[in-house]
């Protein structure tokens, strides 16, 4: 597959915030070690689809196995500080 192609698979991106400092952490749990933060949702959301792009050449360049999405749900509000986007679907 190439680069396109996984950056257009569906991985869950979970949102958490801050509560302590403020701002937010997201991470992709299908993709290990990828995680970001931002100052807004906003901010931290542009910043996960540049690391989640960055993990994704990283691994394509080294031959690494490159796990396929699951579903791990849909949450379209803040509950127990976490928020957790997923189209609801598995491939």
């Amino acid at each position: 597959m190439s680069l396109k192609e996984y950056m257009e698979l569906p991985y869950s991106m979970s949102i958490i915030p801050d509560t302590v400092e403020g701002g937010f952490t997201v991470i992709f749990p299908e993709l290990p070690g990828c995680m970001t933060c931002g100052d807004t949702i906003e901010e931290a959301v542009e910043m996960a689809m540049d690391a989640k792009k960055c993990w994704l050449e990283d691994a394509i360049e080294m031959g690494k196995k490159i796990p396929f999405f699951f579903f791990w749900g849909f949450f379209g509000v803040l509950k127990n500080n976490l928020v957790v986007f997923s189209p609801g679907r598995n491939h």
